[in-house]
């Protein structure tokens, strides 16, 4: 049955599959909800003729900004060989999704849109043409895949929300064929090549949605994936990416959730046995990991058919129970088929004879672990080191001493989370052992925090400082400040502190924060750097700290910067310097197998840590907000110009010679016109400022942690607070490789732009050889200048004509030039306040002018602005500026032409002209040309004048305007592409691919008709609104007001028609006050059409 576009109708996602599909499901291809026959035409869809588990295929063509929690997009979508668009909308959980995963929707996106859970909502009666006739509308979920995007990373990604269990609620991705183990073995996986998938990794912020399945059994070629119920949130996973489990028997695999850092694995929680002994301290999450793991059921457990569903949620109920009470003994064990679905690996606790407490130093994270191979017998509690007791202040030292976590070699094979079954039942079962050391372990990373020196206080663990007192620290630098001068005039230094104890793993850079303070920096402030030991005695921790609890060395006679090491000092260090440059060792390397590059930023610079992805080199033409990690990025690039702004921050401008579509391009003097659009503007806050005053142009710089934005403008710029810039050198490009790229591509654009474009400085043109929207020099003579609050209009020519320049109307002027000679230009900031010592016939040079349309179509103007000394005034006498002397001897040329050619000119004006208006007057005199050719015409006698362009007088009064809104008296005009933008749009959508208005300008354009005695009737274009810039008049309100101000003498009671009409009642006759007008002619192209503009009026008295 057929759907009317005009009703809502939500396609419905409950359907009873048949037994073909129930059959069906087992096979990949079949469950591939984006396979090729279940494409729809959207011809079918706007007409009721869908099928649900269908989807649509088109290219984002336009995007517009989360409003009121709604993404709305067009879809272009390509059917029988013409195109078509389709307005989506995402809204609530759909915004919710991508804004928690970070999925962009961007334009020239090609996507795959699945019609699932869809609304389809009846379209606007404005609609355009090309628009489908229906708007699709996505609120609980949506599925839908990128085939391309302008993201790399997210092109072939997978957007799936549903829940449920319908083939069409997960994600295929071929995963290869795991072998099968042999029968008898504890699930131990066969060993895998170097080559080998690596498991998915959880940040520990978000799990996978589905659960490892069967396959359909080894050399079957085939797997069956079942979907377990997810979450509310969907996933998102890129195309080939599995993850990869074990059960017994039978292989297991499953689609995993892509993590934003895939280098480090949180700690996770104990393994869990059939039943473990009483006396068996369980392990415990860190205090400092800051977070808890939550249990889930056995892949066994949710995917065995023989158990119900009861079974299955008192399954994960007791498992729940079990992870909130690891430490009561004789608590009732997690049956031997309960396990994490957050595939992790399994934690080994190792006891010695001190203590059975488990330690709060986290493991380092790593890629797997193998299965112990052998038990120990545990041992009961002891008391804690009542050492570390009375030091700490803390009930959080308990957790510190003779327990380690033990890492696995680094040989062994990559295993997801799996519970150790052991056989047995009641007390004979043992918990599992160890690993045993083994030649790939580092003993480095079995560190304790904390050291014990002879005869003074301890050095305690960094996550025991909970309660105010004095301690004794020892800890490696991951992060340091700056040193900062505050308010009362001292100094202080903030670093970040971490050991084994408060290693976080979600952030290595988290620690335990120092701030030491100072007056004398050259004395007390510690020169250290990232990866450094750090040692502190005495340190106070406080809630409050006034300066005399700081220990400042020259206030506290007890404190010191520097003092001897005891040997129980020394070798802690040597030992925190092991394992901190172990831990360093194991990141990079998972680094570089994850495929990521890092970059040594400079002294004192470490590697990215925390859960976020790495900071990579990226070309202005890869940078991007949404590039991870949140649009920062490091780059190299070549230094074009470089600004002050009045609050301190220095605005610079770059270059990689690569090109961004994204950045609005440059327009300015020193600026290469073929350099416009590959240019980007970063502005350096802070202590990157004070390095941007240092630099010169053409200095080439590497700047490490840019961050890429969207202004306030609506426009792509860059900004730095860090001084993490290095210069670089041409003369050193061993160390320096993207330096080199950056040369080779500079050379490139060069040898490409020799031949248009020579030097760095704009050509000289007279106005007569200027093309528009270019820049040039020129050099002119003033003819008058009009201020007008803080602008200022020169009136310029050099003696040379062109008809396309936008009219004027001098009467006050010293020169007689035509008007096809005299150019208007607009001055603002810097440049009106340089004008304000010009007079007119003075002789001046104007740099980087550009003649642009600017209120009436088809004529231009000129414009100067911004900071940059534009104008000079040049000397007539002894001057030996070649352009100048041009100039003069122009400008002499036409006035002996005027004194010699003046009768001539005056004789053979058109006398034809002249007798029809002497013998059509009232009176019937004749004879008299002069008063004839003073006295205001008609509208009749002004069209029969031959000569364009052209000037005449006629009497006449406004009697209707046009558009019929004075709200549409101003249009929207692209800069770029030079179109008329449509009413209903607000900006060019060929054009502004980042959605900004930066290429939408407002020009005027409105037309009056005029009637003289005679009844007859001459539409003429207005000029009569200098000093009011043209403005979205439906947006701005008070230039509405203002224009509206300025023509209400003129328009009378034309208005109110205007208002009558709108609302079909009767106009009225036209009241408007009679005018004397000077209308001129210009030629509209080759066809013989004129355009007629009002250049001066003046009421009849």
């Amino acid at each position: 049955m057929q759907q009317s576009p005009g009703t809502k109708n939500v396609l419905s996602t409950k359907r009873k599959m048949s037994s073909s599909e129930a059959a069906d499901q087992s096979k990949p291809s079949d469950c591939d909800p984006f396979r090729s026959s279940m494409m729809q035409k959207i011809s079918d869809v706007s007409t009721g003729r869908i099928n649900m588990d269908g989807f649509i295929e088109g290219q984002i063509a336009m995007k517009w900004p989360v409003v009121n929690h709604a993404i709305r997009v067009y879809l272009e979508i390509q059917e029988n060989g013409h195109s078509r668009r389709l307005e989506v909308v995402f809204a609530r959980r759909c915004v919710d999704y991508f804004q928690s995963t970070g999925i962009t929707l961007a334009i020239r996106d090609r996507v795959q849109l699945g019609l699932r859970g869809a609304t389809i909502m009846a379209p606007p009666s404005s609609q355009k043409d090309g628009m489908v006739p229906i708007i699709l509308k996505y609120d609980e979920g949506v599925e839908m895949k990128f085939l391309s995007s302008s993201r790399q990373a997210q092109s072939g990604f997978i957007v799936n929300t549903w829940e449920g269990k319908s083939c069409s609620s997960y994600i295929y991705a071929p995963t290869p064929e795991l072998p099968k183990p042999p029968s008898g073995t504890l699930h131990k996986p066969p060993e895998p090549k170097e080559t080998s998938t690596r498991p998915s990794i959880d940040n520990g912020k978000t799990s996978p949605r589905f659960s490892p399945a069967d396959t359909s059994g080894p050399g079957s070629g085939q797997q069956n994936l079942t979907p377990k119920p997810a979450p509310t949130t969907g996933s998102l996973v890129p195309k080939g990416t599995i993850n990869v489990s074990t059960k017994p028997h039978t292989p297991a695999l499953s689609p995993t959730h892509v993590p934003q850092r895939p280098l480090y694995r949180p700690a996770p929680g104990a393994a869990t046995s059939r039943k473990a002994p009483g006396n068996l301290p369980l392990q415990s999450t860190s205090q400092s990991s800051g977070s808890s793991r939550a249990p889930s059921v056995h892949a066994d457990t949710a995917d065995n058919p023989k158990l119900t569903k009861k079974a299955q949620k008192k399954a994960r109920r007791e498992a729940k129970k079990a992870h909130r009470d690891p430490e009561v003994e004789g608590s009732k064990p997690v049956e031997s088929n309960v396990s994490s679905n957050k595939e992790r690996p399994a934690q080994t606790v190792q006891t010695s004879k001190s203590a059975a407490q488990p330690s709060p130093s986290p493991s380092l994270p790593i890629k797997g672990q193998a299965k112990p191979e052998s038990h120990q017998k545990t041992l009961p509690r002891e008391p804690d080191h009542p050492k570390f007791l009375s030091t700490g202040g803390s009930e959080a030292t308990k957790h510190h001493r003779d327990v380690a976590i033990s890492l696995p070699p680094s040989s062994t094979t990559p295993l997801s989370s799996e519970n150790v079954e052991t056989k047995g039942n009641g007390d004979n079962a043992v918990a599992p052992a160890p690993l045993s050391p083994t030649k790939g372990d580092n003993p480095a990373l079995s560190l304790e925090a904390g050291c014990f020196i002879p005869h003074a206080a301890p050095y305690v663990p960094l996550n025991t400082l909970t309660q105010p007192g004095k301690y004794n620290i020892i800890g490696v630098v991951v992060k340091d400040e700056p040193l900062r001068s505050t308010s009362t005039g001292e100094y202080s230094r903030r670093l970040t502190l971490v050991d084994p104890s408060n290693l976080q793993t979600d952030d290595l850079s988290k620690g335990f924060l120092v701030t030491v303070f100072t007056r004398h920096p050259e004395d007390n402030v510690p020169l250290v750097k990232i990866g450094d030991v750090f040692l502190l005695r005495g340190m106070i921790v406080s809630t409050h700290q006034p300066w005399n609890e700081t220990g400042d060395t020259k206030q506290s006679p007890g404190s010191s910067v520097s003092f001897t090491l005891s040997e129980a000092e020394l070798e802690y260090r040597t030992k925190l310097i092991d394992w901190w440059k172990t831990i360093q060792e194991r990141y990079e390397r998972e680094l570089r197998e994850s495929g990521v590059t890092i970059h040594q930023l400079g002294e004192g610079d470490g590697p990215s840590y925390g859960n976020r992805a790495a900071r990579v080199h990226r070309l202005i033409k890869d940078a991007s907000p949404s590039a991870p990690p949140g649009g920062y990025f490091d780059c190299t690039i070549e230094v074009l110009h470089v600004h002050r702004n009045d609050h301190g921050v220095y605005s610079l401008y770059v270059t990689d010679y690569t090109r961004n579509d994204a950045i609005t391009p440059v327009e300015a003097s020193w600026c290469r016109p073929g350099l416009a659009e590959m240019v980007l503007k970063i502005e350096m806050w802070d202590a990157a400022a004070e390095v941007a005053a240092q630099m010169t142009l053409g200095d080439y710089y590497f700047i490490g942690n840019a961050r890429i934005r969207v202004s306030s403008g609506g426009y792509l710029e860059g900004k730095v607070s860090e001084p993490k810039l290095r210069k670089l050198s041409e003369d050193e490009l061993e160390d320096a490789p993207h330096l080199v790229d950056l040369i080779r591509r500079k050379n490139t654009w060069e040898q490409e732009h020799q031949g248009s474009e020579v030097g760095d400085t704009f050509p000289h043109l007279l106005f007569k050889d200027v093309k528009p929207d270019k820049f040039f020099r020129c050099t002119v003579q003033i003819v008058h200048k009009s201020d007008k609050d803080d602008k200022v209009y020169l009136y310029v020519t050099d003696y040379t004509s062109r008809r396309d320049l936008a009219p004027t109307c001098l009467a006050s002027s010293r020169i007689n030039v035509p008007d096809d000679s005299i150019v208007k230009v607009l001055l603002l900031d810097e440049q009106a306040k340089t004008a304000k010592g010009l007079r007119p016939l003075d002789y001046i040079s104007l740099r980087n002018l550009n003649l642009k349309a600017n209120g009436i179509p088809g004529t231009l103007s000129g414009k100067l602005a911004g900071d940059q000394r534009l104008i000079y005034k040049l000397r007539e006498q002894g001057t030996g500026c070649e352009e100048l002397l041009a100039l003069i001897k122009r400008k002499e040329e036409w006035e002996a032409k005027c004194e010699n050619g003046q009768e001539e000119e005056a004789e053979s004006r058109p006398q034809q002209v002249t007798k029809q208006m002497n013998t059509t007057e009232d009176d019937g005199a004749k004879g008299q040309p002069k008063a004839s050719q003073t006295r205001p015409g008609t509208i009749n006698r002004a069209l029969q004048i031959d000569v364009c362009p052209a000037r005449f007088r006629v009497r006449a009064r406004v009697v209707d305007y046009y558009p019929l809104k004075i709200e549409d008296f101003a249009f929207l005009r692209c800069n770029q592409c030079k179109e008329e933008i449509p009413e209903n749009r607000r900006m060019c959508t060929k054009c502004d691919d980042s959605m900004d208005q930066t290429f939408a300008r407002p020009l005027w354009r409105f037309f009056l008709e005029i009637e003289d005695d005679e009844g007859s009737r001459l539409q003429i274009v207005c000029t009569l609104l200098d000093g009011l810039e043209p403005s979205d008049l439906h947006e701005d309100e008070d230039t509405l007001e203002e224009l509206k101000e300025k023509l209400a003498p003129i328009l009378g009671n034309v208005v109110d028609n205007h208002e009558r009409i709108m609302a079909q009642q009767e106009p009225l006759e036209a009241v408007t006050p009679m005018l004397k007008l000077v209308v001129a002619s210009y030629p509209l192209g080759n066809d013989g059409k004129r355009a007629y503009v009002l250049l001066q009026h003046e009421f009849q008295t």
